[in-house]
């Protein structure tokens, strides 16, 4: 099940849509609150700084047809190997090393999501993470992805997550140069179809090696909700 709509309202005023104070973070597909942070097998990562191993693994939820409206915008303002990835929302990065993803990591990965019913989100604003130069469309409701991130977490053997922990967000701009340009840009061609509202049919857990992204697995969810 995937579905997308648009909103046919008038195009509005940017502020009708634009987060409050823009959070401080960095790391576009591993936003966090300013604080450091450890994960089993992986280097230490601090806010402000960028993932010092570069190989690693990201849960992610594709929002595919929310990216085939607004990918040509993406392939121009993100300049990052996330270019290389679908228009997305993480739920967890990082999550382990590859060499530590084996069929007993996937087993409870797909058992997690098809326990899970189909999550409808819907983007109606966007936000900036200024330090790190990214724009972004924040999903509604974040509950559900903060559950889906610690339950993640607790299967990659870390601790639990602390609440709050993540910033979620589907990037749409990243050290383009002028975000807020790209910002002005992103509400003159899409501000009148805001909001944005899908339902993902899975998600998909990524590995980086030598700086791309490539799908390794996906978790559909259940189809006909959770029991």
């Amino acid at each position: 099940m995937m579905s997308v709509s648009f909103s046919s309202s008038k195009r509005v005023r940017p502020s009708a849509f634009r987060l409050g104070p823009t959070a401080q973070v960095c790391e576009s597909c591993c936003q966090r609150r300013p604080e450091v942070v450890y994960r089993p097998g992986l280097a230490l990562i601090r806010i402000g700084e960028r993932v010092l191993r570069d190989d690693y693994t990201s849960v992610v939820l594709p929002f595919l047809r929310l990216g085939a409206v607004i990918d040509d915008f993406r392939a121009v303002h993100i300049r990052t190997p996330a270019a290389t990835l679908p228009a997305h929302v993480t739920l967890l990065a990082p999550f382990v090393t590859p060499e530590e993803v084996d069929g007993a990591c996937l087993e409870r990965l797909g058992s997690l999501f098809r326990n899970e019913s189909p999550l409808t989100l819907t983007f109606a604003r966007l936000g900036r993470f200024n330090a790190a130069e990214v724009l972004y469309l924040a999903p509604d409701p974040t509950a559900p992805l903060e559950r889906l991130a610690r339950a993640i977490h607790r299967i990659g053997g870390a601790p639990d997550l602390p609440p709050g922990e993540h910033v979620f967000h589907l990037t749409v701009a990243h050290r383009s140069g002028h975000i807020e340009k790209a910002e002005s840009e992103f509400i003159d061609r899409y501000g009148g179809n805001l909001p944005f509202t899908e339902t993902p049919s899975a998600a998909v857990l990524y590995e980086k090696r030598n700086g791309a992204w490539q799908s390794r697995a996906t978790f559909p969810f259940s189809r006909a909700g959770a029991p």
